[in-house]
């Protein structure tokens, strides 16, 4: 909204983060339904936790993605390497379902890793960057793909810190043009700005007289 100021629903939302991988339908700023979420995992997690197994600091996800990008600018498939086209990372796209689960793809990376560890083997550290953004950003994409041949939506509406991601941007752009669907995204400064995005949220809030009691209190987990 910040971004796109004379953005109104509805329109659906993917919400990609450290905490939340979430695709809301959005009819009113105060009429929406979650019709897909991460049952454990947050894409943004696993990013950061496989970025910080290979070395990177804090945020881990930003520096996965460079390093995915200097081995191709394209997504790209597990077949460079012999070990890792039999690396098989599974969709975090659970079948028969509209969630996503990442525990599993965090998993077999994690193993991996492990795995050219014990060898006393390098990991050939930018091809498995890239096929492990590979099947993360794909998962998202399976997703949408489905729920579109369900509802046919229009507007595609993208915020979060993983929006941030260049390979996500780049995928989302690709759907958005064979799909017919129209991106939303905001800035590259505004994609992990917490501040604003909880500000721009209480202002639509403000609106509608969402208001909460006196009494509420400070919870970081509510």
């Amino acid at each position: 909204m910040l971004t796109h100021t004379q953005l109104n629903p509805p329109f659906l939302a993917l919400v990609v983060s450290g905490g939340h991988t979430s695709i809301i339908d959005v009819r009113t700023f105060a009429d929406m339904e979650t019709i897909s979420r991460t049952r454990d995992d947050a894409m943004g997690e696993a990013f950061d936790k496989i970025g910080r197994l290979l070395g990177f600091d804090y945020p881990a996800g930003a520096a996965l993605d460079k390093l995915a990008a200097a081995h191709n600018d394209q997504l790209v498939t597990l077949s460079a390497t012999p070990a890792l086209a039999t690396a098989n990372f599974p969709s975090a796209a659970i079948k028969d379902s509209l969630d996503f689960s990442f525990s599993g793809l965090k998993t077999a990376a994690i193993n991996l890793i492990h795995k050219y560890d014990q060898r006393g083997e390098e990991l050939p550290h930018a091809e498995f960057a890239a096929a492990f953004t590979n099947a993360a950003v794909g998962s998202i994409i399976t997703r949408l793909q489905d729920i579109h041949a369900e509802r046919n939506f229009k507007r595609l509406v993208v915020c979060g810190g993983v929006a941030a991601n260049s390979h996500l941007r780049k995928a989302l752009a690709d759907f958005g043009e064979t799909s017919n669907v129209e991106i939303f995204l905001p800035t590259l400064d505004l994609c992990g700005d917490n501040a604003a995005m909880i500000a721009a949220a209480a202002y639509y809030q403000a609106i509608i007289g969402d208001f909460a009691g006196t009494s509420l209190n400070a919870r970081a987990g509510m």
